[in-house]
């Protein structure tokens, strides 16, 4: 297999992603999935990938604890034994007193490989078969994160810490819900839901967002800023209180179509070509089995969920509706879907400034896509 790159230093705006957290990645060569990995790691990480097995180990030696993820491809040890080389990294992580923090994966040709490897070392976080696919090791190396991610959360407010933490676990479950086709569990969203308004009425839901660091901004992090950021805005438009869990919840489900969109295709760092545009455009649509049979769930949380990327002048998608045939709900869900993705560090992109998200959305508003009015509200809760 081929040497790696060494990649450059991740330049652009700090806010969104893991910005102060390192990845070292031996392997996995220069194959064009190997292109693509490196690829989207370094649109969220700083990544390391040293060129010999030799250097990996030296590189994990000399980190200083700087490495939040360490990455070993064990089909990739050029001509030494991979065991040896893991045990040279495992002794060199153990041997420091900040080593226990760094995560450790392992990227193996076969199951059989990966479970023996898991087995027979426990400082191993995760063992998994390397796959042709670089966007399961991208998923893999941000649920490695998880725990690094929340350490961060401890300096916050008991409540903003709670929201953070019981969020992140639920909306996997609304996720994982949405994927197998299964209704959503009200209990769930209502407690999620209610969290959020108390938070905002309290003034420490803006805080929370802004303490988010999620590796992949589609998942998590999107889903909770959207919703809180409605809730924001609904309560600055004078919602009442009963109102409040409905908007509150159509933030937070607005993106569930999207679990039945191809991981590749969902976290691409490249640009996607018509025919997965067409796919990824079908995502409002994409929930449809589990609204089907999610008997409670109030119309307009649907309506978030199947209009948020419509448009006023009728350009929008996947129905093509205009004006007044667009819930009222669902424009608030989309001005807030569109400011959460600027100002999100994406794998395709860097962060925006919120000025520059904002002068976007104008022209937005002045292109037919966006209500106006509304916008400018907005502007005096986001600013």
């Amino acid at each position: 297999m081929g040497r790696s790159l060494i990649l450059d230093r991740v330049s652009g705006e700090t806010s969104g992603g893991f910005l102060d957290q390192e990845i070292v990645l031996f392997g996995p060569g220069e194959s064009d999935s190997g292109h693509k990995l490196r690829s989207a790691l370094s649109a969220e990480f700083e990544v390391s990938t040293p060129r010999t097995s030799l250097d990996f180990i030296r590189t994990v030696a000399e980190s200083e604890g700087r490495f939040a993820c360490i990455i070993l491809d064990m089909t990739a040890a050029h001509g030494r034994n991979p065991e040896l080389v893991l045990k040279d990294v495992i002794r060199n992580l153990e041997g420091r007193a900040d080593g226990p923090n760094a995560k450790l994966i392992v990227l193996s040709e076969d199951m059989d490989r990966a479970v023996a490897i898991q087995e027979s070392f426990r400082r191993v976080d995760q063992s998994i078969v390397r796959p042709d696919n670089w966007g399961d090791i991208y998923a893999a190396t941000a649920d490695a994160l998880t725990v690094r991610d929340e350490v961060s959360w401890e300096t916050l407010s008991p409540v903003q810490r709670g929201l953070l933490k019981q969020t992140r676990r639920n909306i996997a479950k609304l996720q994982e819900s949405t994927a197998q086709g299964a209704a959503l569990e009200q209990e769930m969203l209502t407690d999620i839901s209610g969290q959020l308004i108390r938070a905002a009425s309290g003034g420490e839901l803006i805080g929370a967002m802004d303490a988010l660091r999620s590796h992949h901004a589609d998942t998590f992090g999107h889903s909770l800023k959207v919703a809180g950021w409605m809730t924001t805005f609904g309560l600055h438009l004078g919602f009442r209180k009963s109102d409040m869990e409905v908007v509150a919840q159509g933030g937070l489900c607005h993106d569930l179509g999207k679990w039945v969109v191809p991981n590749e295709i969902l976290s691409s760092p490249n640009r996607l070509t018509p025919e997965e545009l067409e796919i990824m455009r079908r995502h409002p649509d994409g929930a449809r089995v589990t609204l089907e049979k999610t008997d409670w769930l109030s119309f307009p949380v649907r309506a978030c969920m199947e209009m948020h990327h419509e448009k006023l002048d009728g350009t929008g998608y996947p129905y093509g509706l205009k004006g007044a045939e667009i819930h009222e709900l669902a424009l608030i869900c989309a001005i807030a879907d569109v400011f959460s993705a600027l100002t999100e560090r994406r794998s395709y992109k860097a962060a925006m400034s919120k000025q520059k998200a904002f002068s976007i959305m104008d022209e937005m508003v002045a292109g037919g896509h966006l209500d106006g009015a509304l916008m400018e509200k907005f502007k005096e809760v986001a600013s």
